[in-house]
């Protein structure tokens, strides 16, 4: 089959997180067969990290839902379409790209001629199985196959001068926290990853970083105000390509479910993330990647709360029922093991 594959175009333009979690597919492709030619369209902004991919060949942005280019769609002799929509699979049917691979279980999946019977929702599986078998469909390759990256050396030296300027030792470790999640979950409250901030600050070794959106700038400042001297906020302060060099340079990132997770697994870097107990938010789909014990649920005091169908909870805020204390616990060790963040400045470096 991979003697036939030539060019292969993954279509997925989400969110970051949902990217990251794609990723793999390129790696277990050029594994299998490194001279197939290995593309990504994806939504506007994420480009220029995906580029970053080792194992993608060409990046394409578009939104969702937008005309594309039917010259640059015919350079693919097969789509897999990992997010489709009905305007993508219009598109893709009507450029006559030959292998078009979708989900064959919606309306617009006639525009489809390799169709896979995929359940996303309630599948108990995690995502990035999830995209695994829609390739599975035209390619069988190793599902432990993982990306890797060349981390932009302008976007490396410009983190490693920000810290220099905020009087980051060449020897502390960074800890990365992103107390926001855009919407995209339910998140865990910002008194509790203050609390994790007051006791990792105090380590002698340990530089705090809090990360996030421009929205979240309050929630960064809020946090940094516990010592000014050894935590700083970044939210809303980063390019996306900045971003990834803050966190390859990092020792452990604590995140809700988002993007910033997602990526940071993915660059090796030790990641905890807490979930809510709902449906299409929790770790069975959405969980750190390779790591489901670093993936934590609210720990219910008794059997009358079940896992949440809906966002509203007739109980209270159960993301509070994750303390601090179990996280710290996964953490120390974590932390404990990494180099320092100028070690991984030199080696990100040396690597370009």
């Amino acid at each position: 089959m991979s003697s036939q594959l030539q060019s292969l175009l993954f279509c997925r333009q989400d969110r970051l997180g949902d990217v990251m979690l794609s990723l793999p597919l390129a790696a277990a492709v050029k594994k299998k067969d490194p001279s197939i030619r290995i593309g990504f369209l994806v939504n506007q902004g994420i480009g220029d990290l995906v580029a970053t991919c080792r194992e993608v060949d060409d990046v394409w942005e578009a939104a969702p839902g937008s005309k594309l280019d039917k010259t640059k769609l015919r350079e693919w002799d097969t789509v897999v379409a990992l997010w489709p929509n009905r305007a993508l699979a219009w598109q893709l049917f009507t450029a006559r790209i030959p292998r078009r691979v979708g989900t064959g279980r919606r309306a617009y999946s006639v525009f489809f001629n390799e169709k896979i019977p995929l359940h996303r929702h309630a599948s108990g599986k995690h995502e990035t199985t999830l995209n695994f078998e829609l390739l599975d469909g035209i390619l069988r390759t190793d599902h432990a196959a993982r990306p890797t990256f060349t981390v932009p050396g302008v976007a490396l030296q410009e983190i490693s001068e920000r810290l220099t300027q905020l009087g980051v030792l060449p020897s502390y470790r960074l800890a990365v926290l992103h107390p926001g999640s855009g919407g995209s979950s339910r998140d865990w409250p910002i008194e509790n990853f203050e609390a994790v901030a007051e006791i990792l600050h105090k380590r002698s070794d340990t530089f705090v970083v809090i990360t996030g959106s421009r929205e979240e700038r309050k929630l960064a400042a809020q946090i940094a105000k516990l010592n000014p001297k050894k935590i700083v906020p970044f939210a809303g302060d980063t390019t996306l390509l900045q971003l990834q060099a803050l966190l390859s340079l990092s020792s452990l990132c604590i995140a809700n479910s988002t993007g910033p997770l997602h990526l940071a697994n993915a660059l090796g870097v030790p990641t905890i993330g807490v979930f809510p107990p709902l449906a299409d938010c929790g770790p069975e789909r959405w969980g750190v990647l390779d790591h489901p014990e670093r993936s934590l649920l609210p720990e219910f005091p008794d059997t009358d709360c079940p896992f949440c169908k809906e966002f509203s909870c007739p109980k209270g805020q159960c993301m509070g029922l994750i303390s601090p204390e179990r996280i710290l616990e996964i953490a120390e060790p974590l932390l404990g093991n990494e180099p320092i963040w100028s070690t991984k400045f030199q080696t990100r470096c040396a690597g370009q």
